[in-house]
């Protein structure tokens, strides 16, 4: 019974690393696909990471689409996910509103490599909308 499990459990390890299925993508065997600044939902969301390093503030502009007026009164949070050179996932933090539409915060990417901004905004009118920004962190 044990060595059936051991030997299932290792035929699927072997299929996780080396791939079990047929996708046609282009990206390298283990690499995610690239960011999508596109803002899913009722919002718009345009986004900046200024700074250098590893300390960065997020800057998010968030308006409505159908108006284009600036969304105000909104809860803005950000989470980073590291994709390269391995995948790493930090904390989500809120953006605080600097003014109607426009909120900020710091956000820490602890180490060099490629990241992504996974960017949220929530209003009571319009629901969730959702974007990324792409980061590459040097030393």
């Amino acid at each position: 019974m044990w060595r059936s499990l051991i030997l299932v459990g290792l035929a699927l390890s072997v299929s996780a690393c080396f791939g079990g299925g047929g996708s046609n993508n282009s990206s390298p065997s283990g690499t995610p696909p690239p960011a999508s600044t596109t803002s899913y939902g009722n919002a718009d969301i345009s986004a900046k990471a200024t700074g250098k390093s590893y300390n960065r503030t997020v800057v998010v502009r968030a308006k409505t689409k159908q108006s284009g007026a600036p969304l105000c009164g909104a809860e803005v949070s950000v989470y980073g996910v590291m994709t390269s050179p391995h995948t790493m996932v930090l904390i989500r933090r809120n953006l605080h509103e600097v003014s109607c539409g426009l909120y900020k915060g710091p956000y820490n990417l602890i180490m060099a490599g490629n990241w992504t901004l996974n960017l949220e905004v929530r209003s009571k009118r319009l629901g969730a909308t959702t974007s990324e920004l792409p980061i590459k962190v040097s030393p």
